[in-house]
């Protein structure tokens, strides 16, 4: 409990739990494998970097309603808080690592000023021999935000499997401002063959991903 705190970063390891009532926060940044966080509403945040494993995941992002700048890492099954809304949110970054897609889709629909959307796998251990994507059905609505204020998409990480294709899909289909979009594929050019093998797969992905229809004749499409 301290009124007066404007930047808090915080590491906390298996067990422990997080208590906060910091209601002139600006910046929090967290990476917290403990069971429970308590955070109380953060009126003034700005920005925020979110790594967690903890259970009540929808408290959480709802203390964060005011965010602007959003880095965004849940457990496998998050929750999305019922009736939040992020009406100041404008950048987002997403992990990839082991999120089900149904809460970016949320994040999508609750957040009517969100301009920037990043997608990425921060963590590079997380995939081992599954496709992450196997959760993500589209949507059958599509959101305001793809529709009518997103400028700038960015997919670090992108391995071209059938489910991120489909979901680069939607996104470019119906992001009807869109001035960019940028793919970058994982970096295995470490040993001579995986760069043979690699070089190979990304002129593919970079084929398909030039094939996919686009919302917004102003899209660039940035491959690399």
């Amino acid at each position: 409990m301290v009124p007066s705190l404007q930047r808090f970063i915080y590491y906390g390891g298996s067990g422990t739990e997080l208590v906060m009532n910091t209601p002139s926060l600006k910046y929090f940044k967290t990476l917290d494998h403990g069971s429970e966080c308590m955070i109380e509403y953060l009126p003034e945040i700005v920005e925020a970097h979110v790594q967690v494993l903890c259970t009540n995941t929808d408290d959480i992002l709802r203390s964060l309603a005011s965010v602007k700048r959003l880095l965004l890492c849940l457990p496998s099954e998050p929750e999305f808080p019922t009736g939040s809304i992020f009406h100041q949110l404008e950048h987002l970054e997403f992990c990839t690592c082991e999120t089900l897609w149904d809460i970016l889709m949320s994040m999508l629909q609750q957040s009517p000023k969100l301009r920037s959307l990043k997608l990425n796998q921060i963590h590079h251990n997380c995939f081992v021999s599954r496709d992450p994507m196997v959760h993500w059905e589209e949507p059958s609505s599509v959101p305001e935000t793809l529709k009518f204020v997103l400028e700038t998409f960015e997919w670090r990480n992108y391995r071209g499997w059938k489910k991120e294709r489909d979901l680069a899909r939607f996104i470019l289909k119906h992001s009807r401002r869109l001035k960019i979009a940028t793919f970058s594929p994982p970096d295995t050019t470490q040993l001579r063959k995986e760069f043979r093998t690699t070089f190979g797969m990304k002129y593919r992905m970079l084929t398909e991903l030039a094939r996919l229809p686009r919302g917004s004749t102003e899209c660039e499409l940035v491959f690399g």
